[in-house]
């Protein structure tokens, strides 16, 4: 599924988990920040992820916020996308416990068979799967 398919709410709710995920370590890598320009330019064109992320902000102020819309999200592609995207997030410079610990959370709530999903993702992330291997595991 493409960042782009994705609704406003769903998108926002997207951006909290990865700005959650960036900060569990208390350091913004470079490679955090070429990660969140690349998403920027993924999820909608030019000015939209400013406006998505101010969203985010308003709407989701902190971790609870971000953590309950995280609950609300039903569909199983949206939630595979999600999920893609907070590992790709969190493999930016290693996975620290909280990125995990995060990761975790989701699968659980998600119901998701991690070591499945997070297999696929790896394929996918180096272009040997496709989203469709990724979303029959949800």
């Amino acid at each position: 599924m493409n960042l782009t398919a994705l609704t406003a709410d769903e998108q926002m709710t997207l951006l909290g988990l990865v700005k959650q995920m960036i900060a569990a370590d208390s350091n913004v890598s470079k490679a955090e920040l070429a990660y969140v320009e690349t998403l920027a330019n993924r999820i909608g064109p030019p000015g939209y992820f400013d406006d998505i992320v101010r969203g985010a902000t308003d709407a989701l102020p902190n971790k609870g916020d971000v953590l309950r819309a995280a609950a609300r999200i039903r569909g199983s592609d949206e939630r595979a996308t999600i999920y893609a995207e907070l590992r790709r997030a969190a493999l930016c410079d290693g996975i620290a416990g909280e990125e995990q610990q995060m990761l975790t959370w989701l699968a659980e709530l998600w119901e998701l068979d991690v070591a499945k999903l997070d297999a696929a993702i790896d394929r996918y992330l180096d272009d040997e799967a496709d989203t469709a291997e990724i979303r029959n595991l949800f």
